[in-house]
């Protein structure tokens, strides 16, 4: 499973965005949401859309790997995932925490602004539908200059059981990382 997320920039046409992206894998169907928040109704929804490979026009085939995941290596840096109360339960408020460090095991301290936050955390209900997108607590940053961790922390109330596919991403010398987990959520 690949994942990227990208924010869109506003056009010259009122209500019309565009961004850039190039796909990690060759030959597969990507699914895209776009996080919406209407002016209107201040409600905060989710259109999907599907990028169909040419060698694969049948749609998204994969499935997410339901294995419990709560700690990922990426580049060298270890990401270790906990709750306050587990396992997590549909419509119970846990808060989950981020701990990162470097291949030596020292805590990294040197979490990059990226697309406002010091980190963006995004999980995929395995339905490829129920999306879960939150912010760490704590002070944003306000400049580029400002940098952030070792530890994230942030609130997460899943909406439906099953299996969410979690993505943490952040910045780290220039580079974004994306380090995956794997959480069961039950039903109360």
């Amino acid at each position: 499973m690949d994942y990227s997320h990208v924010h869109p920039v506003e056009t010259t046409t009122p209500g019309v965005y565009q961004f850039e992206w190039q796909p990690n894998l060759k030959n597969a169907t990507y699914r895209t949401w776009a996080d919406l928040l209407p002016a209107n109704t201040k409600i905060q929804e989710y259109i999907i859309a599907d990028f169909p490979s040419p060698k694969n026009i049948k749609g998204l085939g994969g499935h997410i790997d339901r294995q419990p995941l709560f700690e990922s290596t990426v580049d060298g840096y270890q990401f270790k995932l906990s709750f306050d109360k587990t396992p997590l339960q549909v419509g119970q408020p846990a808060m989950g925490k981020i701990d990162i460090v470097d291949a030596k095991g020292n805590p990294v301290h040197t979490l990059e602004p990226i697309m406002g936050a010091y980190a963006h955390i995004v999980g995929f209900n395995e339905d490829f539908k129920t999306v879960t997108h939150v912010h760490p607590m704590g002070k944003e940053p306000t400049n580029g200059f400002e940098r952030g961790g070792p530890e994230l922390q942030f609130h997460i109330e899943p909406n439906k059981a099953g299996f969410i596919k979690l993505f943490t991403q952040v910045q780290i010398d220039g580079k974004t990382l994306f380090a995956p987990f794997g959480i069961p959520v039950k039903i109360q």
